[in-house]
């Protein structure tokens, strides 16, 4: 079977309802043999804990800016989303398993566009992450350089 990767909104955590509704889902791909990779967002998540730093959350192209400072928080915030959305996906009966951003399996360079600086933002050149044959994988969508961490966009 093919491996499949599910990118879930941040509005999603926020819901139990669309956890339960996905849930069921995931259940029949996983029966049907399916490996699948679950990359999350946290928009939400992320709006709150940005402005609590004082900063302004901006987009450029619908990407947010990330500066330096916020590219920790991002770190933070969106491990606790992924081990939550993991947590809720195992009281479906789900074989979830969390890949926290600290692993480094994500690994990634500056995203550059030609209309702004995005500046701790960044584009995935590797994963070495995988999920294995009937278990989710739930992935913080957040990269590495040598610099620290990127937040990918997810």
């Amino acid at each position: 079977m093919q491996p499949l990767v599910l990118k879930l909104g941040g509005n999603v955590g926020l819901d139990p309802a669309h956890v339960n509704l996905i849930a069921t889902e995931l259940k029949a791909v996983l029966a049907a043999g399916h490996e699948v990779t679950i990359v999350h967002g946290g928009g939400p998540q992320l709006d709150q804990a940005i402005a609590a730093l004082g900063e302004a959350v901006t987009k450029v192209d619908g990407l947010r800016v990330t500066s330096p400072a916020a590219a920790d928080v991002v770190l933070r915030v969106m491990d606790d989303i992924g081990a939550g959305l993991a947590t809720q996906l195992r009281a479906q009966g789900l074989p979830a398993t969390h890949l926290p951003a600290r692993e480094r399996a994500m690994h990634a360079v500056p995203k550059r566009l030609p209309n702004g600086d995005l500046q701790r933002v960044g584009t995935v050149t590797r994963f070495d992450g995988k999920a294995q044959h009937g278990h989710l994988l739930v992935v913080t969508p957040v990269g590495f350089d040598a610099v620290g961490p990127l937040n990918v966009n997810a």
